[in-house]
């Protein structure tokens, strides 16, 4: 029988119920999609099965492949949250530290152990929205020298520079020596809000395949995927090794590496003109349209993209590291404007790649009938060029309501 769904749990510990598996969609880094069941997983290949019949895709070209919808856990769900070294985040429902060993029970029902030396950070209580921001931006955003032990209540949460050692065999204290002191100091665990540790990365680690999203909050960074009898066997680059059912994993994200969307990048260069003031249609918007909500093209909406309004032009640092650019290129209906002439232009090292011009309404002959003009799916090779433009014009005196809107906008390697 054709295995739907796949994948994850460390030192799996624990049966968990089987669920009704639905078709999975399999997508294409060419934005083709197949719907169908995963056969297998390989690490040259992907085998599906579309309308009974077996069709081989090699890893390269498989963008993500969808299982079952992503699903954040509910909000009652009180969880600690953990990113191993590998980038690898956890959702726990508990956790002890005992000497050099972290112990964890995670919300999927499985429980694992892990070296403490595995452990990036970790943060109780991140259910809260505002306490992960503030612990982000406090003691993520930048790299530091030294470990750092988080202490405090809610919205208070003070970082204390130095050295976190090991736990006691009991879980109760923990080893730590503050920056520019000698003296060892034992605080309790229950009392630490959160670690982050210095740790550098292991250049003997094995590359990451895919970025697997499971069914109880957990994203897994895997470095081999193997086929058992009854799912999948897991393995991260921090030796890491999960066994989860099927039914167990939403989504198989082999973007990595290979595709970045624009809305994923900061632009190397900006220009925004505004004739009428910055309080009229904005700044142009990563993954929203101009009303800031969400991007809708035709019938179809896209998580990702860049909406611009006229005078606008970004302009991308690609280092020549990119083969193709794809983006799905209409207007926001939804979005008040007038009709037009819009014009995009998108130029690859000062070359013009594309330019169309767009009016409101457009229509062409599809079949010998009349049909939109726009959306339509644009791909450009952008192969060994360093600079991508995206540029939204009008030749009209008023730019008031022209804007023009990339659904799905990215480079692939």
């Amino acid at each position: 029988m054709p295995v739907r769904r796949v994948l994850a749990a460390l030192v799996f510990l624990g049966a968990t119920a089987a669920c009704v598996a639905a078709p999975a969609t399999l997508q294409t880094i060419d934005g083709k999609k197949h719907k169908g069941d995963l056969v297998r997983v390989g690490e040259k290949e992907v085998v599906f099965q579309v309308d009974g019949k077996e069709i081989t895709v090699p890893a390269k070209q498989v963008l993500q492949i969808d299982l079952g919808p992503v699903r954040p856990l509910p909000r009652d769900a009180k969880y600690t949250q953990v990113e191993l070294t590998d980038g690898t985040q956890l959702a726990c429902k508990e956790l002890a530290v005992k000497g050099r060993e972290v112990s964890l029970k995670l919300h999927s029902g499985h429980e694992a152990r892990v070296p403490l030396s595995a452990v990036f950070w970790l943060l109780h209580d991140a259910q809260d929205a505002a306490r992960r921001k503030l612990f982000a931006s406090r003691f993520l955003a930048e790299k530091s020298a030294t470990d750092t032990l988080v202490v405090g209540k809610a919205d208070a949460l003070n970082g204390l520079p130095g050295t976190i050692g090991e736990a006691d065999e009991k879980g109760e204290t923990i080893a730590f020596t503050l920056k520019d002191a000698t003296e060892k100091r034992h605080p309790k665990l229950a009392n630490v809000q959160g670690m982050v540790f210095v740790r550098d990365p292991d250049p003997k680690a094995p590359a990451v395949r895919c970025k697997v999203n499971d069914t109880a909050g957990n994203v897994l960074l895997a470095s081999d995927v193997a086929v058992t009898a009854n799912g999948y066997t897991v393995t991260t680059p921090a030796g890491l090794k999960l066994d989860l059912t099927p039914e167990q994993v939403a989504r198989l994200d082999y973007s990595k590496g290979l595709l970045t969307y624009l809305s994923d990048l900061e632009p190397a260069n900006l220009k925004e003109k505004f004739i009428f003031g910055e309080g009229v249609m904005g700044h142009y918007r990563k993954d929203k349209n101009l009303d800031n909500k969400p991007i809708k093209l035709g019938k179809e909406t896209f998580a990702k993209g860049l909406s611009m309004r006229a005078t606008t032009e970004l302009e991308y640092n690609l280092k020549g590291e990119y083969r193709e650019f794809a983006a799905t290129i209409g207007v926001d209906e939804s979005v008040g404007g007038g009709d037009g002439p819009t014009t995009i232009i998108i130029e690859g090292d000062g070359k013009q790649l594309f330019k169309e011009v767009y009016r409101r309404g457009q229509m062409v002959m599809v079949n010998k009938m009349p049909a939109p003009k726009w959306p339509m799916n644009v791909t450009l090779n952008v192969k060994n060029m360093h600079r991508l433009k995206i540029v939204v014009t009008t030749d009209e005196l008023i730019d008031l309501g022209k804007h023009i809107t990339l659904g799905d906008a990215r480079v692939s390697k």
